[in-house]
């Protein structure tokens, strides 16, 4: 009866204390990821030279889904009736020495003798619980061989040492039993067999305890620097008792989350609650890469923990350790790898939702990373410090180092370049926003700092696989108008068309309407120019004048005269206080008053002596409005022959005629478009030559237009017998 309990008591606990052993559809895409198309080839034992188990063959043919069961007893006193059953598989050819090769094994009995040999701390502890439901201990014998010679032996005991000659978990949930040996061989051999301990009391409680072995190989060639690799993990724990782990259960819970392909999946380190409990323990997990990093790699820890921030405190609990084989070549508590700015940052931003990215700077090559938590139950078995979730450890970039502080302050609104110092030619830099979403790949970005007063957050990790990012290495940005330079402004007007006397001024008005500066067009050029001129929005109108308006004065908007449009009216320009000179768009001033143009035309160019020609005088109007005031036409006199004013049209009479010039006067306005038509007849003389006439609407005599440049018309007659 008392062993009945404890064997219940104890399977409490030891029920999934490792991952169920089944094949996924995981382990399917495993075994197809390492013989289909990749450089990574997996070699199978394919040949059973020696064996006394059941169903031997399938430890040598290659399929995961398929085992030898070895079983064991100790039977009674002095090994009577004992059982001890092995499997020798062979390779192909010779295998050389030093190549990691892995038995792949399972436990097929209620027994789960693969907890009770489990090595390190934690296997001792589980001896206490499991022991009781055996008579002897169970042990695992692996030898490598050469031919019949052997080259290397190891024997897995209950609470031994974990590491190179240990028990570890694959991505796919099999346990793998990883032996390197120091000589060539082409075969493994493998028994399981149990020593006697006790008098009198018969082990097979529940059955020949059993162990199942899959297959064994090894591999060769170099993976894909993306996703090839094949992990393996372990763990142990410290400081726990049987009560602990009857009333906690398992210490590491779904470990192979920690070395599968899906990002958000994750290993559970330690315990959320323990009731009557009060212990502390330091709980460890190793993630094995099998083989050396790349030079220059480091690694970086995902985790977070679900009920707590990242804070120095958790920090101080974790401490990471790299090997290079069995020599340790790093340490350091995570504590000392993150300063109190950075590390507030990363926990506002990160909060409890999102897994922390820290990168262990190794600084040598390695090829296993071991994470240790450490643990306190207090009293009533309350938890100072609360699970940890392993979201993987990956080997990466050296993280990046920022070309400048990790807080940069700004003019707001302004551009501000964020930049990776010395960036490696074959490393990919992504930035992310506050939200850790990427936003560019770059080794340098440029961002906008918010306004004054306020900061935004930006992370920058290195990569050389997709997804699998370094250490996030946050820069903040904030806005502080104190740092904004101001800058000039550079304007034009087009004055083509601007005849007026009066000076054009540029003006500068700020939001409220008030001129914060002026400055004179230069009448030859257009060009004004508004000296060092702060942040802000301002808008730019043009005022005709003989002085500009005074500082601080309201204007509310260009006036250039009656006569002139102006397009545009305005000008708006923002100063971001970037201190960058600012060139506008120009202004063009258009004249809209009239704009009288002469015209002389005849049904003849050539007249014969004594004979007429008829001439039409005309003044049309091409401007945006009517004339106003006195219009003179001044029309020449022939030198030869004779011209004969027809009937004036009303509103036009004749002022003068003298000193070879008749004089017209123009009362009545010319509308838009309107034409006044003055008809006369030339009679030839009898000489030959040639005779101009002319038509001249003298400057200032034009009605009230500006432009005299069209003024003025003429033709020429040949004279002829």
């Amino acid at each position: 009866m008392y062993s009945l309990f404890l064997r219940k008591r104890g399977f409490k606990f030891l029920d999934g204390l490792l991952p169920g052993i089944k094949l996924s559809v995981f382990a399917l895409c495993l075994l197809l990821h390492f013989t289909a198309g990749a450089q990574l080839t997996r070699h199978y034992a394919n040949q059973v030279t020696q064996q006394s188990a059941s169903n031997a063959a399938n430890a040598a043919d290659g399929d995961l889904s398929t085992q030898a069961t070895l079983y064991t007893n100790p039977g009674y006193v002095f090994s009577i009736g004992s059982r001890a059953d092995y499997v020798e598989v062979k390779f192909p050819s010779m295998v050389p020495a030093h190549t990691p090769t892995y038995v792949a094994l399972s436990g097929v009995d209620g027994n789960r003798i693969l907890d009770y040999i489990l090595g390190g701390s934690l296997g001792g502890v589980l001896k206490g619980i499991v022991g009781a439901l055996f008579t002897g201990n169970p042990n695992l014998d692996i030898v490598a061989k050469n031919g019949n010679n052997d080259v290397q032996s190891i024997s897995i005991r209950p609470g031994g040492s974990t590491g190179s000659y240990g028990i570890e978990i694959g991505p796919d949930g099999f346990f793998y039993l990883k032996i390197i040996p120091n000589g060539n061989f082409d075969r493994i051999f493998i028994k399981l067999w149990t020593d006697f301990t006790a008098i009198g009391i018969f082990s097979g409680l529940n059955g020949n305890p059993s162990i199942g072995v899959r297959d064994v190989f090894y591999n060769t060639g170099v993976p894909f620097d993306c996703g090839e690799e094949f992990l393996t993990t372990s763990y142990d724990a410290t400081g726990l008792n049987a009560n602990i782990l009857n009333l906690g259960g398992k210490p590491v819970t779904d470990p192979q989350f920690a070395i599968d392909d899906d990002p958000n999946s994750y290993s559970k380190i330690g315990y959320n609650s323990i009731l009557n409990a009060q212990i502390a323990t330091t709980i460890s997990q190793s993630i094995n890469f099998n083989r050396l990093s790349n030079p220059g790699e480091e690694a970086v820890m995902v985790f977070n923990q679900t009920a707590s921030i990242l804070s120095a405190a958790i920090l101080q609990n974790i401490t990471v350790k790299a090997y290079n084989g069995d020599t340790k070549v790093y340490e350091s508590n995570l504590n000392l790898l993150l300063n109190g700015d950075l590390l507030g940052i990363i926990s506002n931003i990160f909060g409890t939702t999102r897994p922390n990215r820290i990168s262990i700077p190794v600084g040598a090559r390695f090829d296993r990373i071991e994470l240790s938590y450490y643990q306190l139950i207090g009293a009533g078995g309350v938890l100072t410090n609360p699970q940890l979730n392993l979201y993987g450890i990956y080997r990466v970039p050296v993280k990046p180092v920022l070309a400048h502080n990790s807080v940069l302050e700004a003019c707001g609104g302004t551009n501000v370049i964020l930049g990776v110092n010395a960036p490696v030619s074959d490393v990919t830099y992504t930035w992310f926003n506050s939200g850790l979403q990427p936003v560019y790949t770059g080794s340098s970005y440029s961002v906008v700092a918010p306004a004054t007063g306020r900061s935004d957050t930006f992370f920058v990790a290195s990569s050389r696989c997709a997804g699998k990012y370094s250490e996030y290495v946050p820069v903040v940005v904030k806005g502080n108008d104190a740092l904004c330079s101001p800058s000039a402004i550079n304007g034009t007007v087009d004055l083509s068309a601007y005849y007026s006397d009066s000076a054009i001024h540029a003006v500068l008005l700020n939001d409220s309407g008030k001129v914060v500066a002026a400055a004179t067009v230069d009448s030859t050029t257009g060009n004004y120019k508004f000296g060092n001129t702060g942040k802000g929005s301002y808008r730019i109108v043009l005022v005709a004048g003989s002085v500009p308006p005074a500082v601080g004065s309201p204007v509310s908007g260009s006036n250039i005269g009656t006569d002139y449009g102006l397009n545009p009216g305005s000008r708006t320009v923002n100063v971001s206080g970037n201190g960058d000179p600012i060139t506008t768009d120009g202004f063009v001033i258009t004249f809209i008053g009239p704009d009288l143009v002469t015209g002389l035309s005849t049904d003849r160019s050539s007249v014969s002596a004594g004979k007429n020609a008829n001439i039409t005088y005309a003044v049309s109007n091409k401007g945006k409005s009517g004339t106003t005031g006195l219009i003179y036409v001044v029309i020449s006199v022939p030198t030869a022959g004779t011209l004969t004013l027809g009937s004036l049209p009303g509103g036009v009479s004749r002022l003068s005629s003298n000193q070879g010039r008749i004089v017209l006067q123009v009362t009545a306005p010319i509308g838009p478009n309107d034409i006044l038509r003055i008809p006369a007849v030339y009679t030839a003389p009898s000489s030959v030559g040639l005779e101009n006439l002319t038509a001249i609407i003298p400057e200032g005599y034009g009605g009230g237009e500006r432009n005299s440049a069209n003024n003025r018309s003429s033709i020429q007659l040949l004279l002829n017998q």
